[in-house]
């Protein structure tokens, strides 16, 4: 059996307004996004460069200790 175009088109149609159908009629996700304000992230920032500056600082300090000079000044 042929189709002929308009049936072709018409057919096209009638599965895409079922597509659009069921995709509407599927319950909505709401997707929370996470909300930080300004403050909140410049607190948080503020603790993560602290906390790298101690680390730097430690490792500084435990590089020294190990050194023949450092033992010698102390």
């Amino acid at each position: 059996m042929q189709l002929t175009v308009a049936d072709n088109y018409q057919t096209t149609i009638e599965i895409l307004a079922a597509l659009v159908k069921d995709y509407l009629a599927k319950p909505v996700r709401r997707v929370a996004l996470a909300k930080v304000d300004e403050q909140m992230f410049l607190l948080v920032s503020a603790a993560l460069e602290l906390e790298d500056d101690e680390q730097a600082e430690f490792e500084l300090t435990a590089e020294l200790l190990g050194t023949r000079e450092f033992r010698r000044i102390a």
